[in-house]
């Protein structure tokens, strides 16, 4: 073996390291394009992400009524989210008199809610809160969400909410502009039949 050795020229043993170095160089070159491929695929399912919709379902005080409770199915994505489906693990609580918009309300989640553009928040009515968080049967709610965005299915959301965290939840009502106009509406009707009692009276005399 040693005289095999021997017979190698100084030009093969450079021969044999160049063809060494070339086999470590390929080796990285390899692993080198396999963490490329695998960012340039984290970067597309970034890109992805970024632009599917983000649909949910809650339930929680309607915040201008503050006495009425309310199931909300939105999107907060950036994109329209289409075919919407909302399946409950259990009927929706309603109050009584409400009974018949909360199923009419789970047969239309569940059915499939063609589209659902970004920023949009679509509102059923479930009763007074008072009388539908105070039931001694009521018990958290899995809501079940499947929805397509641009890139296709989205993946099935599940989470679960639990109406009883509502019990000791203080019921403020939010101001809005629609209020103001209307208290304001009413300062003007009232100033308006003022005035015209004091013509009046201006007349008589």
């Amino acid at each position: 073996m040693v005289e095999w050795f021997g017979t190698f020229t100084a030009e093969t043993w450079v021969a044999f390291g160049a063809a060494g170095i070339a086999l470590v160089a390929l080796y990285f070159t390899g692993v080198a394009a396999a963490a490329a491929k695998d960012q340039t695929r984290i970067q597309r399912q970034l890109r992805i992400d970024a632009a599917q919709p983000y649909v949910w379902a809650d339930i929680w005080l309607e915040p201008i009524q503050a006495g009425l409770l309310m199931l909300h199915v939105g999107n907060s994505g950036p994109t329209v989210a289409t075919n919407v489906r909302v399946t409950t693990s259990a009927p929706l609580p309603a109050a009584s008199g409400y009974e018949d918009r909360a199923r009419l309300a789970e047969r239309q989640i569940a059915g499939g809610i063609p589209s659902i553009p970004p920023g949009r928040v679509l509102s059923w009515a479930l009763g007074v809160s008072h009388e539908v968080v105070n039931r001694e049967n009521l018990g958290p709610c899995q809501f079940t969400i499947e929805a397509d965005g641009p890139f296709g299915a989205l993946e099935p959301l599940v989470y679960t909410v639990d109406l009883a965290a509502l019990m000791h939840v203080d019921a403020r009502a939010v101001g809005s502009l629609a209020e103001i106009g209307k208290a304001i509406n009413g300062v003007s009707k009232e100033l308006e039949e003022a005035n015209l009692r004091a013509r009046r009276a201006h007349d008589y005399d």
